[in-house]
């Protein structure tokens, strides 16, 4: 039984089929497409002042990067929030630490202290084990 039947080797270097070739240039021209996608944003607006933007972290080497914006933050002292940051914000991004149903409880406690009224807006960045426990948070008030 011949190996290489056309009296080819291993030596020849692989090479693609014309159909793979077309694949291949249509993924890179849909990645470079997405890649130049661009979102147009006023940030003088946005950083003019009228914005009180707080980072609630645990590592505290976020202090050095953010001295101003830094506040510390253990979700397992969910309502140790400090009293000029409770209902003074209109947005809250929480990305919980964890994927269980404790810390993300625990963080919509702190929501809860946080968010200036019913028309603040609230952005969950989590995994998609989640979900369920998000979607219930979405229809009640936290």
């Amino acid at each position: 039984m011949e190996c290489c039947p056309d009296g080819d080797d291993d030596d020849d270097e692989p090479t693609l089929s014309a159909e793979a070739i077309a694949a291949l240039a249509e993924f890179y021209a849909e990645k470079n497409a997405l890649t130049k996608t661009t979102v147009d944003e006023d940030w003088q607006r946005i950083t003019s002042g009228h914005a009180t933007v707080r980072l609630f972290e645990y590592d505290r080497r976020f202090l050095w990067k953010f001295p101003e914006e830094f506040v510390f933050y253990d979700y397992n002292e969910p309502l140790k929030i400090q009293e000029d940051c409770r209902n003074a914000f209109d947005l809250v991004v929480i990305d919980p630490p964890f994927l269980s149903d404790e810390c993300l409880v625990k963080m919509a406690q702190t929501v809860r202290m946080l968010a200036s009224g019913c028309q603040s807006k609230l952005l969950i960045c989590t995994g998609a084990a989640m979900t369920d426990l998000v979607s219930f948070y979405a229809f009640c008030a936290v």
